[in-house]
């Protein structure tokens, strides 16, 4: 008895969605491209993928600055250390714009 109950309730949870679904507004493939078309002209000035951005801070897919700071060899205990093959040693990390400026790190590129 419980399983008829709960069968005939599925169905008629089914229907009212049928119902629902039979009730939106339905327009024509055709109406619905000139539609989008409309609004991408209308909109395209928007766009940032079409016309960029108007300044890098406002980027949200710009790659984040980083800074090498040229630190005596003595200091460099526990960091990971490279050494060009005629430069100085160097040890890379990321910094905030802020603390490169308060530290004098030029941020490469």
């Amino acid at each position: 008895m419980d399983i008829m109950a709960s069968n005939l309730q599925q169905q008629r949870a089914i229907t009212e969605q049928l119902r629902r679904e039979a009730a939106i507004q339905r327009i024509t493939v055709s109406q619905a491209v000139a539609d989008i078309v409309k609004y991408v002209t209308e909109h395209q000035a928007e766009d940032c993928l079409l016309v960029g951005f108007s300044s890098q801070k406002v980027n949200p897919f710009r790659e984040k600055s980083s800074c090498s700071i040229l630190i005596y060899p003595e200091k460099l205990e526990g960091m990971e250390r490279s050494r060009d093959a005629n430069g100085p040693m160097t040890s890379s990390v990321v910094v905030e714009e802020s603390e490169a400026q308060a530290q004098n790190c030029v941020p490469t590129s």
